[in-house]
């Protein structure tokens, strides 16, 4: 009996140990050598050594990244040659790395190509940071999403930016209710056009911006002139939220401010006037590493990127209010075929039939909308608000992420 005693408890500390071992570190693969992210964050855990990175090494990285955006194919040499000086080893086969990896900073710059590396990591259950932008595309973003779900999959994406001082101590109520927020931002767009608008650069400025506010965005104007995109976000709660997006080139100017219930030093405009740089974000991915807590919500990092596709899609219709939902809304319309006028939407019935059986999951959606809704003297919004009741009703969705949920069902392929 004691000897049983005595192996239980041994065989208990012995998992107790190795548990220890994994939350205290591991080895780190970095996928993307396109960016200088990858070497950035590589020399602050390897060489900079922070309390943070104590027990964690990156150990492989991927090369490759983006195949035709010029800005990033031409970094290869430079940091490969890098990573080889730190004796990482470089893998030309994602899979073979995944296999000598415990966790992974997915860095490639081209968000083309996170989705289908997001799916290996993700089959691979390995814990995941996904840099920004999380995707090229709202699609691609709400796909993402969705596999994490499918996976069951621990991982968080976000922009440096979100982990500054002041936006930190907004989000945690140090300065009581934010009673509204303004953030400015580079946002050159990437010249290719491979990325929506705002993906590119100016998510260094939205996110801030979300971080502050909360999540609940429900709409977005843009007005585009001279280099400087204005977006005013409306939430929910009826506040407002603005983001001064500069897109002419050589403006790299960040800061802010908040609008808080709380005095500080007697004012309630608290100032944003810096970027906390990279430290603070690899600190989090660290933690995240160690602890497997995820630090931002997954679905409020589709929001984000809704509500810049929203941004995007208002810039270039003039200024029109553009509810968060209606990016994604066009993805199924522009999966099906249809024809968006200002009054109505035409749906051609045969491209409906064939997406319905390729997903019997949305298929209820293609059965319950008629194939032309005329809407008189009414604006586009309405016919977008009839689909959106159409889809919430047939897929019994718990809020108005109508598109989301028919592009969920493309995603994880029902």
């Amino acid at each position: 009996m004691t000897k049983k005693i005595f192996a239980v408890a041994a065989t208990a500390l012995t998992a107790a140990l190795a548990s220890d071992c994994r939350a205290a570190g591991g080895r780190i693969g970095i996928i993307g050598l396109d960016t200088s992210h990858s070497t950035k964050f590589a020399d602050i855990v390897n060489v900079q050594k922070p309390d943070a990175a104590k027990g964690f090494e990156v150990t492989a990285a991927y090369k490759w990244g983006s195949k035709d955006i010029f800005s990033s194919t031409n970094r290869y040499p430079k940091y490969i040659e890098h990573m080889n000086k730190l004796g990482i080893k470089i893998y030309d086969d994602l899979d073979e790395m995944l296999k000598n990896v415990d966790f992974i900073l997915l860095e490639t710059n081209d968000g083309r190509e996170h989705l289908w590396q997001a799916e290996k990591v993700f089959k691979a259950g390995k814990p995941c940071f996904i840099d920004k932008p999380v995707a090229a595309s709202c699609s691609d973003a709400a796909k993402i999403v969705a596999l994490g779900k499918k996976y069951n999959a621990k991982w968080f994406s976000t922009s440096g930016l979100r982990y500054g001082e002041t936006m930190q101590k907004a989000r945690k109520g140090e300065y009581g209710k934010v009673i509204g927020a303004s953030m400015c931002s580079p946002s050159h767009f990437e010249e290719g056009g491979t990325h929506s608008d705002y993906y590119w650069y100016g998510i260094h400025g939205f996110e801030p911006l979300l971080t502050i506010m909360g999540t609940g965005v429900e709409r977005v104007r843009t007005v585009r002139e001279n280099g400087v995109d204005i977006v005013t976000g409306v939430w929910k709660d009826g506040r407002i939220g603005t983001m001064r997006a500069l897109t002419a080139g050589g403006l790299y100017i960040y800061g802010g401010y908040v609008i808080v219930e709380k005095p500080v030093n007697g004012s309630n405009f608290v100032p944003i006037s810096s970027n906390p740089g990279y430290g603070p974000l690899v600190d989090e991915i660290l933690k995240f590493f160690s602890t497997g807590a995820v630090p931002v919500d997954n679905d409020e990092t589709l929001e984000l990127f809704k509500f810049m596709e929203a941004a995007a899609i208002s810039a270039r219709e003039g200024g029109r209010a553009i509810g968060t939902e209606e990016g994604l809304l066009r993805v199924f319309f522009k999966v099906v075929g249809a024809k968006v006028g200002d009054h109505h939407v035409r749906l051609p019935r045969q491209r409906l039939r064939a997406f319905g059986r390729q997903r019997p999951g949305a298929f209820a959606v293609c059965r319950r909308v008629p194939r032309e809704v005329e809407v008189d003297a009414q604006p586009r919004d309405a016919v977008v608000a009839h689909f959106a009741a159409a889809a919430q009703h047939a897929l019994e969705l718990r809020r108005i992420g109508v598109a989301l949920g028919v592009v969920e069902q493309i995603a994880i392929g029902d």
